[in-house]
């Protein structure tokens, strides 16, 4: 059988984050995949859980609407690297832990977790 989505069947979590930048909370979003499994491996040795999971997060973004500026006066943009991203994020702590929490909380991993 061919795999014809090789991203099939990864979860996904969309986090809209505007409001941490003076916008409307759906003008910026980050989208977020799971954990792989040995990404999900360190998150369970450390008891510095969430130390982790910050260090992890440019790595788990797979999509996002953020643009920097090239040109203030032509206006043009340019895409934003996960890290710049991150970045910015981190510089909002709310926005940072908002992100966390809701990725770490709706995780297929946590939820089977809960489930035990």
């Amino acid at each position: 059988m061919v795999i014809k989505n090789l991203n099939a069947g990864i979860f996904k979590i969309k986090i809209e984050v505007g409001n941490y930048f003076e916008l409307d909370k759906s003008d910026l979003f980050i989208e977020l995949r799971e954990p792989t499994t040995q990404e999900a491996l360190s998150l369970s040795k450390g008891s510095e859980d969430a130390t982790i999971m910050f260090n992890m997060m440019p790595s788990l973004i797979i999509e996002h609407n953020f643009e920097a500026t090239l040109n203030e006066t032509t206006g043009t943009t340019k895409p934003m690297s996960n890290k710049e991203v991150w970045k910015l994020c981190m510089e909002r702590s709310v926005c940072a832990t908002e992100m966390v929490e809701q990725w770490s909380q709706n995780i297929p991993l946590a939820n089977r977790k809960l489930e035990k």
